[in-house]
């Protein structure tokens, strides 16, 4: 019964979204199907927030997020677009979708096909120099990572005479491009997400709660210009009160069913 009510609620949602070109704000919850488990790693917003102050000042607070930091980078980077992620692209292709506002820095919304995706917190799989503003790729820093510290690959890891990488350009501190926290958020990316938000017609709201404020703006932005707003994700969220329809149901079967609802016509 509960099962069937969660489906009635989002064919409710389907009928506000039909006709309308909708924008998506998704968050950790999206990518738990490609194995990427919500607030830890990399690849989602972590449990204990990454401090920027201390990774600035603090040598020793870099090398244990470079340590723990490998093992999330080996856990989290083989990670695939899920069904979610690829009926979300499919729909962007297909005009339903005018772009992805997201907390995540997986790079899942790309690898599936969006093109119009604001990075809120900045993405896993670029390091960037906080001198020089150097971009390396973080596979190479990987790389470099353990050809460097071999005890990496033990089960005893050499903390006291372990290197940490650093800006092959200039030689300054390096970190992965995603925000900590302390840090502001990517003018470009905010910029990019507010437009997003201002031409969509309508917001899904994917797989976060909203405890982090930063899409907050967006989500009010929407309601304040009488759009639909619609929730799906598993647990209460800071906007449940805004919600037009909130579902509460697995991510890939939603979006796969919002999909071939609202391309069918597309598609005959």
């Amino acid at each position: 019964m509960a099962r069937t009510k969660q489906i009635d609620k989002l064919s409710k949602a389907i009928e506000l979204l039909e006709g309308k070109e909708f924008c998506v704000l998704s968050g950790a919850g999206i990518s738990t199907d490609s194995g990427i488990p919500d607030y830890r790693g990399m690849g989602s917003a972590p449990k204990k927030p990454l401090d920027f102050g201390p990774f600035i000042e603090d040598a020793e607070y870099r090398k244990e997020f470079w340590i723990d930091g490998y093992q999330d980078w080996i856990d989290f980077s083989p990670a695939q677009p899920n069904d979610a992620h690829l009926a979300i692209g499919e729909l962007e292709r297909a005009g339903f979708v005018n772009g992805v506002i997201t907390q995540n820095v997986d790079d899942l919304h790309v690898a599936g096909g969006s093109e119009v995706v604001s990075e809120l917190h900045g993405n896993m799989y670029v390091t960037e120099c906080l001198t020089c503003h150097h971009l390396t790729d973080t596979g190479h820093v990987v790389e470099q990572l353990v050809l460097a510290n071999p005890s990496l690959l033990t089960d005893n890891v050499d903390r006291k005479n372990f290197w940490v990488p650093n800006c092959e350009a200039c030689y300054g501190i390096v970190k992965p491009a995603v925000t900590f926290f302390g840090e502001g958020l990517s003018a470009s990316q905010f910029d990019l997400a507010t437009e997003i938000a201002h031409d969509a017609e309508a917001m899904v709201i994917a797989g976060t709660s909203l405890n982090v404020m930063s899409p907050l703006t967006f989500v009010e932005m929407m309601k304040s210009a009488g759009k639909p707003v619609i929730i799906i994700n598993k647990g209460k969220t800071l906007v449940d009160d805004l919600a037009d329809v909130k579902v509460e149901m697995n991510l890939s079967e939603a979006f796969v069913r919002i999909a071939e609802s609202i391309m069918s016509p597309v598609l005959i």
